[in-house]
């Protein structure tokens, strides 16, 4: 009897607990669900995480994001890369600035006791969850608070200097400097040091993702880096990377002061197609025509022999300077182009392109060259004295 009373007591027992985990599994399921549903989502291939992320979007969004902060933390480097990437989903200031302004304040209270790699996919999810709506808007119009919060965090991570976190602080000045109303705006001379700081160090960094953000953050004119942008693909080392002198060259477009046109004629013939189209945008947008474009783009040709057809197409284009032109080709590597600028100046006859076939004829290094501008010479003050 005793055994049977007590059996009976264990499973009385037994039965609230199993009630009391039930109930509370009921109230906390979201929390749960977002827990699991987190845990999926990082551990997930890049293609199935989207609906994962739905799933999410479907929870408690607190809890959500509760969860994928979790994972920042956490785990290998592209685990916290897909909940950076989810949280800017669920957090997206398209969709609702309210969720992207949560996000940045949870951010601030939880931003020291974060790894550096932590902070890093933090600053990361917030820029883009801020500037999606930057992208399609040009200027999106998260509150004057979002800016100096997200301000102050670009500020806290210039002050660190940690490696892990240069990019998403980079990615998030841009943003907040986007802003209706920019941050440097609001903070002043901090923010804007701190910006300046990031995208100079980013612009010397090995890392393109690095310096494709700091192209972007220097190319606002208010940093005073437009230089440094400019010898991304006007300097004699272009940039290794095509997105990164992609950026650069349209960043310089309107700056002719900057970089001059002709500095820009190379890329004509750069590696990348996106560069060349860019590039030939931006001889149009400086007011070049199309036809000057193709001449300019022969001009700077790689084969020499491309090169030796220019000079005697420029007496074609009555709106160019044939002196200016020609002067520069004149001084072209290869001894065949100079031949035949020699020929094309004799045509044209102007007094500044006599001096410079004079220096040719004297110290030209091809003994060709020197020959027929000396020959072009003779002839040209032979036919003056009849």
């Amino acid at each position: 009897m005793l055994a049977l009373f007590r059996n009976r007591w264990t499973w009385i027992c037994l039965g609230i607990l199993l009630v009391g985990a039930g109930v509370w599994a009921w109230t906390e399921r979201q929390t749960i669900l977002a827990w699991h549903y987190a845990a999926c989502l990082v551990q997930a291939e890049e293609n199935e995480q989207a609906k994962w992320v739905e799933k999410l979007k479907t929870l408690d969004r607190p809890k959500a994001i509760a969860a994928l902060l979790r994972h920042l933390d956490r785990g290998a480097e592209h685990e916290s890369a897909s909940a950076a990437a989810a949280l800017a989903v669920l957090c997206s200031a398209q969709d609702d600035p309210g969720w992207t302004v949560f996000l940045t304040r949870l951010a601030v209270r939880d931003f020291d006791s974060r790894s550096p790699a932590g902070r890093g996919a933090l600053l990361k999810a917030i820029a883009l969850a801020a500037g999606g709506a930057t992208a399609l808007q040009g200027r999106s119009k998260l509150p004057v608070s979002w800016t100096e919060t997200a301000g102050q965090l670009v500020i806290q991570t210039g002050l660190r200097k940690e490696p892990e976190t240069t990019l998403g602080g980079l990615q998030l000045a841009w943003v907040v400097s986007r802003q209706e109303k920019p941050a440097q705006d609001i903070l002043g001379l901090p923010f804007l040091n701190i910006s300046r700081q990031l995208a100079e160090e980013g612009l010397k960094s090995d890392d393109c993702q690095e310096r494709r953000a700091a192209v972007r953050l220097a190319s606002l004119p208010e940093l005073g880096l437009l230089d440094q942008v400019a010898s991304l693909v006007a300097g004699p080392q272009p940039d290794s990377d095509a997105v990164v002198r992609d950026l650069a060259l349209a960043a310089i477009a309107p700056h002719e002061e900057i970089a001059e046109t002709e500095s820009l004629l190379p890329l004509l013939h750069d590696p990348d197609a996106e560069v060349r189209a860019t590039c030939e945008f931006v001889l149009r947008s400086r007011g070049l025509s199309p036809s000057q474009v193709r001449l300019a783009k022969q001009m700077t040709d790689p084969q020499p022999f491309v090169r030796a057809k220019v000079p005697s197409q420029i007496v074609d284009y009555p709106e160019l300077d044939p002196a200016i032109w020609l002067e520069r080709l004149s001084r072209d590597p290869s001894p065949a182009v100079r031949a035949a600028v020699v020929r094309s100046a004799a045509q044209v006859g102007q007094a500044q392109l006599r001096v410079r076939l004079e220096e040719m004829a004297e110290s030209d290094p091809s003994p060709t060259v020197r020959q027929i501008a000396s020959y072009y010479l003779n002839r040209s003050l032979g036919m003056a004295s009849r």
